[in-house]
């Protein structure tokens, strides 16, 4: 968009319509700006009625019609409720009057109709009860002093005619006493005034008119009879109305350009607003992306200081265990050695399940609170609306759609190592613990031991294997074994109570080849229980992942729309400072 230029109204009119095209917004500006060129087009002027719904106005415009000659629909109803819904258009001599729903009428959808109908309409006709406005006040403040067209007061008041309607029933009687009906009119011509004054808005241009459409409310629904209406002669206001009317005709290019000029502005203040609106819900969503983000970064530095404390845990484990097999040198400490490995793996692997459970639950109760969040709600709606986390939508369980993971993660790793083994080993985790174990420190080979143990769920060794996964890391316990064969020759050799000197060096040497090969063989017991380690607390880590996957993409998707916005608000504004006064 170029740089300010001077404009008349017409010249921003245009170019109001041909900058918002180059606005990715659908086809929204596309029909407001065909609904302003087909109104351009129009031969006749509009003319909107609108009001109150007991104002008046279907007894006015039946009146209009009937002075103009037009025969007048049967659907033009003269009533005090709340009935008028549609927005109809009858075309009079000169002008095209548009019968509006009536506001105040107890219906939402009334009052944005009855707004819609002023849009693109070239007269305002704005009628009253003889009380004045009474209710919906707001309403009509807002329309009369611009700001729901977002203008100035004047581009509306240049545009409006005021018509006090049924004055014959404001408590005078015009025929018994036509100088206190005439005082009469004056002084609500004069309130009336007085109202817009309040409310900083001029006097409407083509008048304030006291006017009784249906003296006496004498034809009320039936068809307009002259006779009736003759009654009013003198006093009912009708033709002073006309001529302003036929005043008004005589402007119809300068009203025609202030409403495509009150059509624009509206089109961008709404324009506007709705963008702002965008701009806030984006605005929170990157904050509930940043702060979602940071519950991940914290959950993953729980989780490593976890696996840290888990592993050191573990490495003092077993340099108390092993390396006092070595300070004592005995046969018993090495015939000691693998139970005490076996209860001290035990232990610890106890310990860090519960851990790691304490802690995928607290981790699985702050993600389901925080998902049941307004705020997540909405960055829900969002992150569906650009798509950015349906790809795998039809992934079962934790892989599933992207606004249930938030709450499925614990469901997946309690699945996948308690349900998930009972199913999948017909029996519980402490039973396969009971047949693994006793397996394990049986010595014997898989068929050996099942048969004189009459072990009936694990039918071959590679399920009995599989269970030893699910049990507590069994793997590890596999690497104790191997330890015993390799170590224990060395731990009965330095427990030999014959010494000599060659023999102290010799059993010097075989103490620093004990501690060598203690090395490799706690790396590997170490190593197997890592491995069982990462094994349980994979799937948090995968959450983590998908969650990073969902949240900052989103991010990033987002600040990309906020920045579009952000320019969409600034050509907006700029449009606006060029609209000429």
């Amino acid at each position: 968009m170029g740089g300010t230029m001077n404009l008349d109204r017409d010249g921003w009119i245009d170019l109001v319509w041909t900058s918002l095209r180059d606005i990715p917004i659908g086809d929204v500006v596309e029909k407001l700006e065909s609904a302003w060129r087909d109104h351009q087009s129009r031969e006749n002027p509009v003319a909107a009625i609108y009001g109150a719904y007991d104002a008046g106005k279907s007894s006015l415009l039946k009146r209009l019609l009937f002075e103009d000659g037009v025969a007048v629909p049967s659907e033009i109803t003269v009533s005090g409720r709340r009935e008028t819904f549609s927005v109809d258009e009858i075309t009079g001599s000169t002008w095209t009057f548009r019968d509006s729903p009536g506001f105040a009428g107890g219906n939402d959808e009334h009052d944005i109709k009855a707004l819609e109908s002023l849009d693109l309409a070239d007269l305002l006709v704005w009628v009253l009860p003889p009380q004045l406005v009474t209710s919906n006040k707001e309403t009509f403040d807002a329309i009369v002093t611009g700001e729901r067209f977002g203008v100035t007061g004047d581009h509306v008041t240049d545009s409006l005619l005021a018509v006090i309607s049924r004055i014959d029933e404001a408590g005078i009687d015009p025929s018994e006493n036509p100088e206190g009906f005439r005082s009469l009119c004056s002084r609500k011509q004069a309130e009336f005034k007085s109202l817009l004054d309040a409310i900083g808005s001029t006097s409407p241009r083509w008048g304030v008119h006291p006017v009784s459409a249906d003296p006496y409310q004498s034809v009320g629904n039936e068809q307009p009879d002259a006779s009736l209406y003759e009654m009013g002669s003198g006093w009912d206001g009708v033709g002073e109305l006309r001529e302003a009317l036929t005043q008004a005709q005589l402007s119809v290019p300068e009203l025609r350009t202030l409403s495509g000029y009150r059509f624009a502005s509206h089109a961008i203040t709404s324009f506007t607003r709705m963008v702002q609106v965008e701009q806030a819900l984006r605005e929170e969503a990157i904050a509930t992306c940043e702060n979602e983000l940071e519950r991940v970064a914290l959950w993953r530095t729980s989780l490593d200081a976890l696996r840290r404390k888990c592993e050191a845990d573990l490495h003092r484990l077993m340099e108390d265990e092993l390396l006092s097999a070595i300070r004592i040198g005995t046969v018993s400490a090495a015939e000691a050695l693998q139970t005490r490995l076996v209860e001290a793996l035990d232990q610890w692997s106890e310990q860090a399940y519960a851990e790691f459970e304490n802690l995928a639950a607290s981790a699985d109760q702050e993600a389901s609170e925080r998902g049941r969040s307004p705020a997540m709600r909405r960055l829900g709606e969002l992150i569906l609306e650009m798509g950015a986390a349906e790809s795998d939508s039809t992934k079962p369980g934790v892989e599933g759609k992207a606004k249930k993971r938030a709450s499925q993660f614990s469901r997946a790793f309690r699945d996948g190592f308690k349900a998930y083994a009972r199913v999948d080993l017909s029996m519980s985790l402490d039973e396969a613990a009971k047949f693994v174990r006793e397996w394990k420190q049986s010595g014997l080979g898989w068929d050996e031991f099942r048969k004189a143990h009459n072990v009936k769920n694990f039918p071959t060794e590679e399920v009995a294997k599989k269970a030893s996964k699910y049990v507590k890391w069994a793997e590890a316990l596999d690497s104790v074994g191997p330890i015993m064969e390799q170590l224990g020759p060395l731990l009965y050799d330095i427990g030999s109570d014959v010494l000599s000197a060659m023999e102290a060096e010799k059993k010097a040497h075989q103490r620093q080849k004990l501690r060598d090969a203690l090395r490799g063989a706690a790396a590997e017991v170490e190593d197997e229980a890592k491995t069982g380690m990462e094994e349980m607390t994979g799937t948090f880590s995968e959450w983590l992942d998908q969650q990073e996957k969902i949240h900052l993409p989103a991010k990033q998707a987002l600040a990309a729309q906020l920045s579009e916005l952000i320019r969409f608000e600034a050509e907006l504004a700029s449009l606006l400072r060029q609209r000429p006064t």
